[in-house]
């Protein structure tokens, strides 16, 4: 069997094992730290609810548009929402394969970059819960998967394939607006003598999924402005720049420090490198129209949209890490053969077989964590502890109970009412501003929250950690401590 049958075996054998990774992670993971809270928005539209205006919602409405009719019946929606994830991730996979296939020409350097991809803990863990981010990477990957297709054959239906996805992909998380004026120019650059009739074709083909967001920002500005952009930059209280410093080097430390995502920062840097050294981006121009520098300034775009926010969080690296494999399928061959030449082949195939052992048993700590919550705060996440917290809810009550929960996630699953204004956030996040503007942006604060528990208008409060103090004592008076999980508290009222 000739090496070429060999890669050619392997290409099922690697998406069918990514597939069945993604599966089991989906099947045990816990849940994730904000699953909870695109689970709940989703299952709020599906009540015919409306974003925004009927209660607070911090992306745009895409994805809880899409998914609410299946976001409607407990833990069955809960498998149903996780098996489009992980539908989601794999197509991630197979579009990946295809792009460093048609750029490489090498079968070779598209097993191996599927290989990176397919055993990456940070694909796997974030490709395995309902939040955004694995949309957002197969859409980012189908829009560049178009461009491509357009560079090569200049036809119109791939302009419109990748405005519709391009145009899907910023009305599901707003921050890839950063790539509007990347593609368009691009576009333009290619275009030659069409470039209006191009532009014209692509911001067309963008209105469908633009029209709910540009109808939301007409009625409603400044509650739509809020909610998507301003909430956002409230994140972290602290805004100092020793606080922002730390952040940022803290974070990168702890990424870098994972040996799959080091070996593909590494690898990445030598093909940049050797993309330069070569001149495949030899002039300004290159990064616009060449399939290197279009990968390039993907990478760039989307990393440097998501260091602005404060703070950064690590699993931000998911959201560019196919780019950064892209960019490593381009000169695999001329690192593989540059190894070659500095080491014997017996020494060469050691170095690349202790890597990929490297690679995959770097997936053990994502194991450990995301399905055996090893850490401590992590605990009352794990599938088994929300299933004990939300049976009680639905022991102590009824269904069609109003409850003040600080996890909204828990009332996905059960079916219960949420209090109005903590349908997403049952808590107070302390914001500089009024009582009156978080009354207006459908945000619980502490006055709202200390009211609602002294009129003992919820019939049960499910808290995280130990009572608020701000209500901790017309708790105490109202309602009985019923039930603990792990941190988890269930008051039911007298």
């Amino acid at each position: 069997m000739t090496r070429e049958q060999i890669y050619k075996y392997l290409v099922p054998l690697l998406l069918l094992g990514h597939l069945v990774i993604l599966a089991i992670f989906a099947a045990y993971r816990m849940l994730g730290g904000d699953e909870g809270f695109y689970l709940n928005a989703t299952r709020m539209v599906g009540f015919g609810k409306e974003l925004y205006i009927d209660f607070f919602y911090t992306q745009l409405m895409l994805m809880p548009t899409i998914f609410s009719s299946f976001a409607l019946s407990g833990w069955t929606s809960f498998w149903i929402l996780r098996g489009f994830v992980v539908l989601a991730g794999f197509l991630s996979a197979v579009i990946l394969f295809a792009i460093v296939l048609k750029l490489s020409k090498s079968l070779k350097s598209a097993v191996v970059s599927l290989f990176l991809y397919s055993f990456s803990g940070m694909i796997i863990s974030m490709h395995t819960v309902f939040e955004p981010l694995v949309f957002a990477h197969l859409l980012s990957l189908a829009v560049f998967y178009f461009w491509l297709l357009f560079r090569e054959k200049n036809h119109p239906i791939y302009l419109i394939l990748l405005g519709l996805f391009l145009s899907a992909l910023i009305n599901h998380r707003a921050v890839f607006i950063v790539l509007l004026p990347l593609y368009l120019w691009s576009i333009m650059r290619l275009s030659e003598t069409k470039i209006m009739r191009s532009l014209i074709i692509t911001l067309f083909s963008m209105v469908p999924f633009s029209i709910p967001s540009v109808l939301e920002l007409l009625r409603n500005s400044q509650v739509f402005f809020f909610d998507t952009f301003i909430f956002q930059i409230h994140r972290e209280i602290d805004k100092s720049i020793a606080n922002i410093a730390t952040n940022r080097f803290s974070t990168i430390l702890k990424t870098i420090l994972d040996p799959h995502i080091l070996i593909l920062l590494i690898l990445m840097a030598i093909s940049i490198w050797l993309i330069l050294k070569v001149k495949r981006i030899s002039r300004f121009e290159y990064l616009f129209k060449s399939p290197e520098g279009m990968a390039l300034m993907n990478f760039l775009l989307i990393a440097g949209v998501y260091f602005i926010p404060h703070p950064i969080l690590r699993h931000y690296f998911e959201q560019f890490m196919a780019f950064g494999i892209i960019l490593i399928g381009f000169s695999l061959e001329s690192i593989l053969k540059r190894l070659g030449e500095l080491v014997k082949p017996a020494l060469e195939r050691q170095i690349i077989l202790m890597l990929a052992l490297l690679y995959v048993i770097s997936l053990a700590p994502y194991i450990a964590i995301n399905i055996y919550g090893i850490r401590r705060p992590d605990r009352r996440f794990l599938l088994s502890e929300v299933k004990k917290v939300t049976s009680k809810m639905l022991q102590l009550g009824r269904s069609s109970d109003v409850i003040l929960s600080e996890n909204a996630g828990y009332l996905f699953f059960t079916g219960q009412t949420p209090l109005p204004y903590t349908e997403i956030i049952g808590f107070h996040w302390p914001l500089p501003i009024s009582h009156e503007e978080y009354m207006k942006y459908r945000l619980c604060d502490s006055v709202y929250l200390k009211e609602q528990i002294a009129k003992q208008i919820p019939e049960q409060v499910v808290i995280v950690n130990k009572p608020p103090i701000y209500y901790a004592n017309e708790l105490s008076n109202g309602y009985e401590h019923v039930f603990q999980s792990d941190v988890v508290s269930i008051y039911k009222r007298k």
